[in-house]
């Protein structure tokens, strides 16, 4: 199989890494009715922690994400200061309590010989890393164990490759060339998930960062209440974020496990290399302006996050990127950018923040270019990260031999009784 050959470079030695710290890969494929019994509950209990983490610490939801913090800014930059901002969240009441709740769970699951137990806890692992950066705020060493796993080392070639990206697609100021509001696309966005058969609702979402994006629990696609669309746009998003993002999440429900509905460790990898190739490539429109060079910033912001600040990286960035054409508004895009790496630190003085996910967008599209179609489609149906892509075989076998009801059994929520 060309699984393990493809993705090499991703497979790392997971006794130096702590999201797959107390991990013994499970053994039993095929569970008798006991066992099937006692894996949905704890199952249940573990979408209810996931659920928990999320809906206490949504990093993607930003209070002053916005053009207020980039004046006081960019002011300050003027005047020969620096101005760090913190960043406010909209949710921000995770506590020690959430990690009591997330070891009692991964003690179970060390306790349960089950195939499947070994994805359930390097999960959890990944959600306490996260969890214990913003519970214990600034702590130096927390942010550093944070850090050593959120902030990996992007390569030469990627590095190389994004700016080869950037000089080829400088950004475009594009926003006359935007007439539609979030309200005017709800009903072309809802109107593609239902055509594809997808228990989603379209909500608009003030906090959000980023234009869209997907909560599988409600389950909902978040749109950015101010954000604006370009016909080519909504397009793009609808192969990006329905076709995708929501229908790994669809299939992942259709398993029965909110496992699979949230995905496994590095999901968001795959996720997002999938869907930046279907707008890059199957967009009968075109690719949407400003989308290799938004993916490609994020490399080199993530290439610099350990080595320049904030206010550094800033500086610098600009004037690698302003053009004539830009210079309106490719500084707050820098800014907003920045802020999207620094938002799991909160305080912007710091060094590091979320490199992974944010630079997956880029790192994920070069891994999964050159698939065959039967192995993008196996992505698209089994939520798995690059570390498990070696594992499908196996997760297919245990499906084929374990069937659970699946988890939406209606339009608006996900199926509650297991």
């Amino acid at each position: 199989m060309r699984y393990f050959k493809l993705y090499e470079q991703w497979l790392e030695d997971i006794s130096q890494n702590p999201i797959y710290a107390g991990i013994k890969p499970g053994e039993i494929l095929e569970l008798d009715k006991d066992k099937r019994d006692l894996l949905l509950q704890l199952d249940k209990e573990y979408g209810d922690l996931y659920k928990q983490f999320w809906s206490k610490w949504r990093t993607i939801r930003c209070v002053n994400c916005n053009k207020t913090e980039y004046d006081k800014f960019i002011k300050a930059l003027d005047q020969g200061e620096r101005y760090y901002p913190y960043i406010e969240l909209a949710d921000d009441r995770l506590d020690e309590n959430f990690l009591v709740d997330a070891e009692s769970l991964k003690k179970k699951f060390q306790g349960f010989n089950c195939y499947l137990s070994q994805f359930y806890i390097s999960n959890i692992n990944f959600m306490t890393i996260q969890a214990k950066v913003t519970i214990y705020k600034d702590n130096t060493q927390i942010r550093q164990e944070y850090n050593n796993v959120f902030c990996p080392q992007i390569s030469e070639k990627n590095y190389l490759a994004a700016w080869d990206m950037i000089n080829k697609h400088p950004y475009e100021d594009v926003r006359e060339k935007q007439p539609h509001t979030a309200e005017d696309i709800i009903k072309r966005m809802q109107d593609h998930i239902d055509k594809l058969g997808y228990k989603y609702n379209v909500v608009l979402d003030p906090y959000m960062v980023a234009r869209q994006n997907v909560n599988p629990h409600q389950p909902q696609l978040n749109i950015k209440k101010d954000a604006k669309f370009s016909d080519i746009d909504v397009m793009s998003l609808q192969i990006h974020e329905v076709e995708v993002h929501v229908a790994r999440r669809h299939y992942g429900a259709d398993t029965g496990l909110n496992l699979f509905l949230d995905g496994l460790v590095g999901r968001n990898t795959t996720d997002e290399g999938m869907a930046i190739y279907a707008s890059l490539h199957e967009n009968p429109k075109g690719v949407r302006p400003n989308l290799e060079w938004d993916i490609a910033i994020k490399v080199i912001i993530g290439y610099h996050i350990m080595e320049m600040d904030f206010c550094d990286l800033f500086i610098w960035l600009l004037d690698k990127v302003k053009t004539e054409e830009n210079k309106g508004n490719v500084g707050f895009v820098l800014f907003e950018d920045l802020l999207r790496f620094k938002r799991s630190i909160r305080n912007t003085k710091y060094l590091g923040g979320d490199a992974m996910n944010e630079t997956d967008y880029f790192v994920g599209y070069m891994m999964v270019k050159d698939m065959s179609e039967s192995e993008k489609d196996d992505l698209i149906r089994w939520n798995v990260g690059p570390d498990q892509i070696k594992d499908i075989p196996d997760i297919k076998k245990f499906f084929k031999h374990n069937k659970f009801k699946p988890l939406y059994d209606d339009k608006s929520k996900p199926h509650k009784d297991k």
